[in-house]
Parts: structure tokens; C-alpha cells; sequence
């Protein structure tokens, strides 16, 4: 009789096997490598069905596949720079030498509908730019809010997407006014917003859709890498922190609603109501108040892109006035909301915890 056999005769339990994990050093090429091997086998299963070479036929393929593939494996939480790099390997495998179509496609393992929101006015230069890089996303929709325009940013979003939704205000909305109208056409579980002005690559834009997948309710763009020290910020970037910290949340510094890309789902869209998208500032205030899950997830420098404007440049300018009185409104919703944090009390408790070290 074997040791392992009278281990067994005494009752001994045996240690399970443990399972390694995505982010293990030892294994990394080797999830890689099965990724690839993955794609290359469902390419062979694709072209056996006589799949069509249309970009959409492959995308939606590819796309219900590779999230297939790594259902088995989503136990553990996932980062988005894990995601990439076998989804990249997955696709690499499928597309060998064949379906040139399918190359740029950008994966993201979920089965939940994704809708991207974009606002454009007088964008002709840059919208184009926009919309190719959010077709390489696996979305259910792309809805395009054209208003104020008086260029050619209707023309070119119809040249540029053959199937967006595109909703056309001649007059000007105002600013974020867009944004609450195209989530209002959206049934979608995941809402991606993205500008018309700044192309932002598919690659970026999947780490916000991926934080909606994974238990965030407002995915926000983490700017602070390209803010610059404290004593260099504009006001407006310091209304931003003032408001965070207020709220609790010194963690999320000066990121806010206002500058995108962010994402949210479905259930912070329901839960703070789709009429408070026209303030980014409530938005935002209201899901923290109610207890959504708020994070900044990725950083996208939108701010060195930022397209200078007649209404964006000089100290009181227009957009700066606008962003300081939605602030104001977020405070005086979050008073509505709950006066009882601005009372003494509450105030106590939070110094407080800050000199428990809390």
C-alpha cells in the first residue's frame, strides 16, 4: 500500500490543486499562447460555417467567442492591461492569414449591450476620426447628437458611419444637453460618452466599458496625471477637488463627469435619473450620494488635446462660468438630497475619521 493510499485510509483530506491565476508571472505566456490558439481554432470553426468576410459578421463572431473563452477564467477579477493582451493574442490567431477585416477590432469580453454617446458641434475636422475608432468597439449602437452646427459635422457623421443613430438639433443645445438626449434613446446596459472632438483610440476606450462590466457604476476619466502641481490648477480644476473631498472622496481628486471619456451603466442611469446628465457636477454628486460605485479607472489625456475655443479660453470665460454654477447646483441637489451632511454632527464625524487615520 502507498503512503498516499494509507493517507487516504486515515481520513486525511487532500489539498486541492490551487489554480493558477491570468497575472501569475510563470503563466502569462502561456494564457497568451492558449488565447492565441483559441482564436486560431474558432477561425478554422468560422470559416467551416462559410462565415461572411463583412468587418461585422467577424466582429460579432470573434467578440462571442473570445468572451466564451475566458467565461471559465473570470473568477478572479481581471485587469484591463490582462484583457488586451489576450484579446490581442486572440485575435491574432483568428485573423492569421485570413479576415484582414477583423484586425483592428478592439475584444471585450462581456455579453451586455454597450452604446457610445457622442456630442458634436461644428466637429467636421475630427468626428470622422471619432467614429472610426469607436467602430472598432463591439457596440449594439453608436448615437450621434449633431446640434448647433454650422459646418459639415452632420454630412460627415453620415459618411463616416453607415448606421449610427444620429439625432439633428439645428440650434445649439448647450453644453451636455447631447449627452442626456442620446442616453435617452439608449437600452443599453454599458453608456460609453465620448466628445467629437478628440479621437481617443478603441484601445483606451475599452478600459471604461470593462469597469462598467466589472461592478463600476460611474467609470470616470482619472485626469490627475496631466493636471500639473496644486499651485499651478485653474479654478475650475480646484471647484472639481473641493467638491470630491466634500463629498468623501479626496480619492477621486479633481476627476469629474465633466471631461471625457467615462462610462456608466444602466442601473446609475436609473438610479440618479437621465435628466441630471445635463449637469455632469449633480450627476456625479447624486451616484455618490446614493451609494453607486464611482471610480476613476483610466487615464486619458484629453487635457493637451483640448480643442481651444472662443468660449473656452481666458479666465471668466463662458464654459469656465458654466462648469463653477454646475457646481454650485451639485451642491445645493446634494442639500436636497440629504441636509443632514452638512450638519454639525456629521462634520465631527468626519474629522474625526480623518485623525483616526480612517
Amino acid at each position: 500500500m502507498t503512503r498516499r493510499s494509507r493517507l487516504r485510509q486515515r481520513g486525511h483530506k487532500q489539498l486541492p490543486h490551487r489554480k493558477r491565476q491570468l497575472h501569475e508571472p510563470q503563466t502569462r505566456g502561456a494564457w497568451r499562447h492558449a488565447a492565441q490558439d483559441a482564436g486560431r481554432r474558432h477561425g478554422d470553426e468560422y470559416a467551416a460555417l462559410g462565415g461572411q468576410e463583412t468587418y461585422k459578421d467577424i466582429v460579432r463572431f470573434m467578440q462571442s467567442r473570445f468572451t466564451e473563452f475566458l467565461a471559465p477564467y473570470r473568477l478572479a477579477p481581471l485587469s484591463y492591461s490582462q484583457i488586451r493582451e489576450l484579446a490581442e493574442a486572440y485575435r491574432a490567431g483568428f485573423t492569421r492569414g485570413r479576415y484582414q477585416n477583423g484586425r483592428e477590432a478592439v475584444l471585450i469580453p462581456t455579453t451586455r449591450p454597450i452604446d457610445a454617446i457622442v456630442c458634436a458641434q461644428n466637429e467636421e475636422d475630427s468626428i470622422a476620426g471619432v467614429l472610426k475608432e469607436l467602430g472598432r468597439l463591439p457596440l449594439s449602437r453608436t448615437i450621434v447628437v449633431v446640434n448647433g452646427s454650422s459646418d459639415g459635422s452632420l454630412q460627415a457623421v453620415h459618411e463616416a458611419s453607415e448606421d449610427a443613430c444620429i439625432v439633428h438639433y439645428p440650434e445649439a443645445l448647450g453644453h451636455d444637453v447631447g449627452r442626456a438626449i442620446g442616453a435617452t434613446l439608449s437600452q443599453a446596459e454599458i453608456l460609453l460618452f465620448v466628445d467629437a472632438d478628440i479621437p481617443i483610440a478603441a484601445e483606451e476606450l475599452g478600459a471604461f466599458i470593462w469597469a462598467c462590466d466589472n461592478g463600476i457604476d460611474v467609470a470616470l476619466n482619472d485626469i490627475s496625471p496631466f493636471l500639473g502641481p496644486f499651485f499651478n490648477r485653474d479654478g475650475i480644476t480646484h471647484c472639481k477637488e473641493w467638491l470630491n473631498r466634500s463629498l468623501g472622496r479626496a480619492d477621486l481628486h479633481a476627476n469629474s463627469l465633466t471631461a471625457v471619456p467615462h462610462a456608466i451603466t444602466r442601473h446609475a442611469l436609473e438610479t440618479v435619473g437621465v435628466q441630471n446628465l445635463i449637469v455632469p457636477p449633480k450627476f456625479q454628486t447624486l451616484a455618490l450620494a446614493r451609494g453607486l460605485r464611482t471610480e476613476a479607472v483610466h487615464a486619458v489625456d484629453v487635457i493637451g488635446r483640448n480643442r481651444i475655443r472662443r468660449t473656452n479660453v481666458g479666465a471668466l470665460n463662458p464654459v469656465a462660468e458654466l462648469i463653477i454654477g454646475d457646481h454650485v447646483e451639485a451642491f445645493h441637489s446634494l442639500w436636497e438630497e440629504n441636509a443632514s451632511f452638512f450638519s454639525e454632527t456629521h462634520q465631527r464625524e468626519q474629522i474625526a475619521e480623518r485623525r483616526n487615520g480612517g
